[in-house]
């Protein structure tokens, strides 16, 4: 049984955001539809200094947890000056997006889109990079609302983790994207997310960030390269190329010595290392991975969008 003033912490520091804290008039309050945890006396603290309520519970949220390092060195600084000490609880939270305070007067304010895993090749590295950054000026610039209930973010994501998700799952996705519109959602492929779909009215984020890179002056060296980039993770998305995950596994079970019973040996581990050393380096062409994009070059993709 809980002691007095203790509660139950339903989620791990390491998964979904607990809570959306934007400011914006767009974000309706039932969206934060799962219950969080907070730690009371920060909170009382937060809204004595005049924070807003979803800023407060948020922070206050971050603080229901102890921090996993202290550095014996570092305990005794100026939090008037430094974000030390925040950052000891702040950095020991891995969500999928993590807000981040200045850390110094010329950082700015900073979110981070971290759920992506790192890739085989520097052009796949790049190109989620900046198929992200992209995607984020789009949604300002063109006033999207993508808001859906915390709720279902967290169904999405236990979804995302089954095996080949990307081409067997469906997603909780929102299909009106007005700011003032009202929540329409539908249970949509990562296909139909990323490429659209009539029937639901879903634009697809590649067509959003299509039209985006449309509406700025690029020169066509750089138009070119974008255009590739789109291109993987369109491919990626509608199934034409493997994912890191799909390949990998196929080239296990194709392996000789796999004897179908789970067991990855040392000879095969040591060969999975070889071709993805191979592929990193550029010294090994796999063309179920990437298709079209060796030796084929899109000199012509970027005038057509």
């Amino acid at each position: 049984p809980l002691e007095k003033g203790e509660q139950v912490i339903r989620k791990s520091r390491y998964g979904t955001i607990d809570s959306f804290i934007s400011s914006c008039d767009w974000l309706k309050e039932e969206y934060n539809d799962s219950p969080l945890e907070i730690n009371k006396d920060c909170y009382d603290r937060l809204k004595d200094a005049g924070i807003d309520e979803l800023m407060t519970r948020h922070i206050a949220h971050l603080f229901i947890r102890d921090p996993l390092v202290v550095y014996s060195d570092l305990i005794e600084m100026d939090d008037a000056t430094s974000v030390h000490h925040f950052e000891t609880i702040q950095s020991t939270n891995w969500h999928n997006v993590r807000f981040k305070p200045p850390s110094n007067p010329n950082t700015g304010w900073r979110v981070e889109f971290r759920p992506l895993e790192i890739q085989l090749t520097d052009f796949e590295n790049a190109a989620f990079a900046i198929f992200v950054t992209l995607l984020s000026r789009a949604i300002l610039f063109f006033g999207l609302n993508l808001y859906i209930p915390i709720s279902k973010l967290d169904e999405n994501m236990q979804r995302a983790h089954k095996r080949n998700a990307v081409r067997n799952e469906k997603f909780y996705w929102r299909t009106c994207n007005k700011r003032d519109g009202e929540l329409a959602m539908a249970e949509l492929t990562i296909k139909e997310i990323f490429c659209g779909s009539k029937e639901t009215g879903c634009l697809g984020l590649v067509t959003i960030v299509e039209e985006y890179v449309k509406s700025i002056q690029l020169d066509d060296e750089t138009g070119n390269k974008i255009a590739e980039y789109i291109a993987l993770i369109k491919n990626r998305a509608n199934g034409k190329l493997l994912t890191t995950a799909e390949y990998l596994r196929n080239f296990v079970n194709n392996h000789p010595l796999y004897k179908f019973d789970s067991n990855v040996s040392e000879s095969i581990a040591r060969d999975i290392i070889d071709l993805v050393v191979g592929i990193a380096h550029g010294t090994v062409k796999v063309r179920p991975f990437f298709s079209f994009f060796f030796p084929f070059h899109y000199k012509k993709v970027w005038r057509s969008l």
